[in-house]
């Protein structure tokens, strides 16, 4: 221990990061939030942080000894955050903690405690919602209002094609929220389409630069709603350092039910099969006829499953990189069909290790026998908190009741949902 003590010294003196905690001076560069958990009344005396760290030594060097007392924290008379009371005081499993140590100038600590690596340390999500409409400029304005009142974040994308006086609509009532921010270009989306990928991108992006406190990013629509708090949301994101999107593999899986399968990757689909139907089938069966098939990137397993997913900043971060390196990869999924259920599953499943991953979609949603999404109403309302998830769609428009009672349950302050 001591001599763990007398290195950090003399790094004080020669190398960054550098520490002179006698001083009360620290310039620490760390990457992850530090210890802020301290052990008391150890076998030999001593009092100690928990985990072996050279900003662990710099809280320790001017502890107090085993039963001593702290100063107390600003924000309590008690020494101990109000905030975070309840998570760091108490008696933890095999060792005895009387009171915790805040450093409020380096960390502000925040949020409910988990192991990691050996150290005790503090993290609480913040999300920033991806949303993507096109329709009810008030239920947009309203939506986002909801969402952001607990603390979270959301960035827009309205559809190019909607009216310019909604979109006006929705910029005049939010403009002046500063959780609230907007695609910096926005563009005509279409069923099935790579606009609606690139219209995710720009707000991805969006969000990415405005909302650097974000945690997670989660994909909505305008018919998306809370089936749950926002307490209980940021603790079942914290629970688990995890991405959450359904991946399965394209081919073996059988998540496509009809239609095309591999089409949808080895031809070239460069019209709308709703709204541009001749064309989209004319060239389609041009190109089966003359064999004009593609390869797909060789290095990549094409995964495939909901659109809905929930992913950290890092993983948002890494995917936003590499379409920015991988233009072939870009080319390839700009002129495939229904790309919104394959490019982030693949990419995400591409850059993340599998045990950081959860093959599921944490919004949910129920289809019929033909495919076609089953919509909520009034009465579905025990029904979707009883889920074990945190959104769900398509709620109806006409269920004014249901959007009332769930619009105000994503600021409440219960955490206590009972499961089905």
């Amino acid at each position: 221990m001591r001599f763990d003590i007398g290195r950090d010294q003399l790094l004080a003196v020669l190398k960054r990061p550098f520490m002179q905690p006698v001083g009360r001076i620290m310039d620490v560069a760390v990457k992850e939030r530090a210890v802020v958990g301290v052990e008391h009344d150890l076998p030999d005396g001593r009092a100690g942080t928990f985990g072996h760290h050279a900003v662990h030594h710099a809280f320790r060097f001017r502890h107090p000894r085993s039963g001593k007392t702290h100063p107390t924290h600003p924000l309590s008379s008690r020494g101990v955050r109000p905030a975070v009371k309840q998570h760091m005081g108490g008696t933890m499993p095999g060792k005895k903690q009387t009171n915790p140590v805040y450093s409020t100038p380096v960390h502000v600590i925040r949020g409910k405690q988990y192991r990691d690596r050996g150290s005790f340390v503090s993290r609480m999500a913040k999300i920033a919602f991806i949303l993507l409409c096109h329709k009810d400029p008030d239920a947009i304005i309203r939506q986002a209002a909801q969402l952001t009142a607990a603390g979270d974040y959301i960035a827009i994308h309205f559809d190019a094609s909607a009216s310019k006086d909604a979109y006006q609509t929705i910029r005049a009532a939010l403009d002046t929220n500063p959780n609230v921010t907007f695609a910096r270009r926005r563009i005509r989306c279409g069923w099935g389409e790579w606009s609606l990928v690139q219209a995710t991108l720009n707000a991805v992006q969006a969000a990415l630069d405005t909302f650097t406190q974000a945690t997670h990013f989660y994909m909505l629509s305008g018919d998306c709603m809370a089936i749950k708090s926002a307490v209980y949301a940021h603790q079942f994101l914290d629970a688990n350092d995890v991405d959450y999107i359904e991946s399965a593999d394209f081919f073996e899986s059988g998540w496509i039910k009809t239609g095309l399968t591999e089409e949808r990757l080895i031809y070239r689909h460069w019209f709308n099969e709703r709204t541009q139907k001749k064309l989209y089938y004319w060239s389609f069966w041009t190109q089966r006829r003359m064999g004009w098939k593609r390869d797909i990137p060789a290095d990549l397993q094409i995964m495939i499953g909901s659109q809905w997913w929930c992913l950290r900043r890092r993983t948002i971060e890494a995917v936003v990189e590499f379409t920015k390196t991988r233009r072939d990869v870009m080319r390839f999924f700009r002129t495939t069909w229904i790309p919104d259920e394959t490019f982030f599953q693949t990419l995400v499943r591409h850059l993340v290790p599998e045990g950081q991953i959860r093959s599921r979609t944490l919004t949910f949603l129920m289809f019929t026998d033909y495919g076609m999404p089953v919509t909520f109403y009034n009465d579905h309302y025990d029904l979707l908190l009883g889920q074990d998830f945190l959104f769900a769609r398509k709620i109806s428009p006409e269920a004014l009741e249901l959007k009332n009672r769930l619009g105000v349950l994503y600021a409440a302050a219960r955490d206590d949902f009972k499961i089905s």
